[in-house]
């Protein structure tokens, strides 16, 4: 059931996320409507009241309290790193090109671009 939550709580903010435009562009092409994200906003809103009723409903009010915040901070911990670390993922492509052409930039040398001086 904890796993449940967790899964929940992870899901609610990648959903809080998305609906704003800069997060939502980071994953998907182009901005979100003003409908889709008020949606998204409700989505995730919900899936968070259900996270906080499963942390009730398996250790009680005060302990399903203190258990949905300990993982809503593992959840939020994951969801920054993931929009963080993988800024311009989109779907079907396993490696953003930004993130290769900047770490090019920066080791020039590295990529095999190097002229032998033998």
């Amino acid at each position: 059931m904890i796993l449940l939550a967790l899964l929940f709580s992870t899901a609610a903010f990648a959903l809080l996320a998305l609906s704003m435009s800069k997060h939502y562009r980071q994953v998907f092409q182009g901005a979100p409507s003003q409908r889709l994200s008020a949606t998204l906003r409700v989505l995730g809103g919900c899936v968070l009241v259900a996270g906080l009723s499963l942390c009730v409903l398996y250790s009680g009010p005060a302990r399903g309290v203190v258990l949905w915040v300990g993982l809503l901070t593992v959840a939020a911990l994951g969801v920054s790193l993931g929009l963080s670390f993988q800024p311009n993922i989109r779907p079907g492509r396993a490696v953003p090109r930004r993130a290769v052409v900047n770490n090019r930039a920066r080791h020039p040398g590295r990529h095999g671009d190097r002229h032998s001086s033998h």
